[in-house]
């Protein structure tokens, strides 16, 4: 299994619980990797006590299905969800996730699960939107 690391989670550190209201963390991850199944990115930190009110995936090269989630639960927010650079942007079906709140720092996670149609890595675009009470 391999772990590819947006540039977002290496330069963000975790934001501290003083920050109250919503916050909204997006950015890109590019990988060089032939897509196959296994592979996990991860996106952006998320802390402890973020209360995640929206997800949205996008991109990539090829198309594949990927599950969203933390690193707890790395399909909370989408399972299956279809991504590639042809289709728009999922929005997160957090309905399963609707008000998941971190109950530890932790990481917003992309889990590729099958390769229909291999590409070699892409650049995939994120967003998350969360509220700190």
């Amino acid at each position: 299994m391999t772990t590819e690391t947006s540039t977002l989670a290496v330069t963000s550190k975790f934001a501290k619980e003083i920050y109250k209201g919503d916050q909204t963390v997006s950015g890109t991850i590019t990988s060089a990797l032939t897509q196959s199944a296994g592979i996990i990115f991860r996106l952006c930190p998320l802390p402890k006590g973020a209360k995640v009110t929206d997800v949205t995936i996008a991109g990539g090269d090829g198309e594949c299905t990927m599950d969203v989630g933390v690193t707890e639960d790395d399909n909370i927010f989408h399972a299956a969800v279809s991504v590639s650079t042809a289709l728009a942007p999922t929005r997160g079906n957090v309905v399963a996730g609707l008000g998941y709140t971190t109950t530890t720092s932790t990481y917003l996670i992309a889990t590729m699960d099958a390769v229909s149609s291999a590409g070699t890595g892409g650049t995939y675009r994120f967003s998350v939107t969360y509220h700190m009470d």
